[in-house]
């Protein structure tokens, strides 16, 4: 396979996943449609909102041409309903009613502390948006462009390496090491470098995984670095000096020379030699005392076995869905807790 043939593969695998990762996830908008005067009109309901920030809501409104907007209020009546999660016993559900808004029902989610949750659904003219199954919005604090664009960047750039890492050992090239080198690299800086950052401005702790947490997201990331870097310690380990057989010795390279001048002796016609009497010199007498093909000890080509499993590891990992496991507001201790 060509090097152009990898990069392509790698390159669609990457965007593959990464919009995977998009439209996964707990945090992910639940984006729908409905049918209004014949069209169909689409809308996007947030899972994830900004500390200090109230979050719009809105859903596709009335089709009424030239109606006054306190007169569809007044007849089309459309509330948002919302309460803190997890449900303590004892809680009600808040009613907001929703106004109208260049087409669309829409009224606000009141801010939430770092990893507070509330569940929410609408009704608006006569249609239910998920009062059956509420949604889930969890607040993070507000991270940085120069924070997150490079956290993400690295992220997929070390997919990207991961897929070239595991092509190259499934074909045996060479490359394969380099590869894995790169990728490990990059998972450091993108995950544990920026990937902490990230977890510090949202909320407000660097690492949330084990064995502080069980953020599902930083655990995948631990788990990324420790398969490369076995990979990489692996395959760049001293090699082992060929492992003699029992009474073998070495030919070197005097001895071999020696052998094949009598070779070529016999070739241009000069007189017959014994090929199996004693060499003169110290070095061929040692050589053809039992001399033995060396073993293949020192052969690490199964390294790359490695690797491609450290790639299979990588893609089973971004095959998870984002942010699931997160982290959360303890409500009864005001403490951020993950991964329950």
């Amino acid at each position: 396979m060509k090097k152009s043939w990898m990069i392509l593969i790698s390159v669609v695998l990457t965007l593959f996943f990464a919009a995977f990762q998009r439209m996964t996830g707990p945090t992910h908008p639940e984006d729908g449609f409905v049918e209004r005067g014949g069209e169909r009109v689409a809308f996007s309901l947030p899972r994830s909102g900004t500390v200090d920030e109230d979050t719009r809501i809105a859903v596709p409104g009335s089709a009424c041409s030239g109606c006054d907007s306190s007169f569809i209020e007044s007849h089309h009546a459309a509330r948002l309903h919302y309460r803190h999660y997890p449900f303590l016993e004892g809680e009600e559900w808040i009613e907001v009613p929703m106004r109208q808004e260049e087409g669309y029902w829409v009224a606000f989610l009141p801010s939430q502390p770092m990893a507070g949750k509330l569940a929410y659904y609408v009704e608006a003219d006569g249609l239910s948006y998920h009062q059956e199954a509420p949604l889930i919005i969890r607040y993070k604090g507000s991270v940085p462009a120069a924070v997150l664009v490079p956290h993400i960047l690295l992220m997929f750039l070390a997919m990207f390496f991961a897929v070239m890492a595991g092509l190259a050992a499934l074909l045996n090239n060479p490359l394969y090491k380099r590869y894995s080198v790169v990728t490990l690299v990059l998972l450091v800086l993108g995950g544990l470098v920026f990937g902490c950052l990230v977890q510090k401005h949202a909320f407000d702790v660097y690492w949330a995984g084990f064995p502080m947490g069980g953020d599902l997201t930083d655990n995948k990331t631990l788990i990324a670095v420790l398969a490369f870097l076995i990979a990489v310690v692996l395959s760049f380990l001293p090699r082992k000096k060929p492992r003699q057989e029992s009474g073998a010795m070495p030919m070197t390279e005097p001895a071999v020379s020696e052998m094949l001048k009598r070779k070529d002796v016999m070739k241009q016609g000069g007189k017959p030699m014994d090929e199996t009497a004693p060499l003169e010199s110290a070095t061929g007498k040692a050589a053809m005392q039992g001399s033995k093909p060396a073993s293949l000890s020192g052969d690490r080509s199964w390294t790359r076995w490695v690797v491609l499993a450290a790639a299979i590891v990588m893609l089973g990992i971004f095959s998870v869905p984002h942010s699931a496991n997160g982290s959360e507001l303890d409500r009864a201790t005001g403490e951020i807790v993950s991964g329950e």
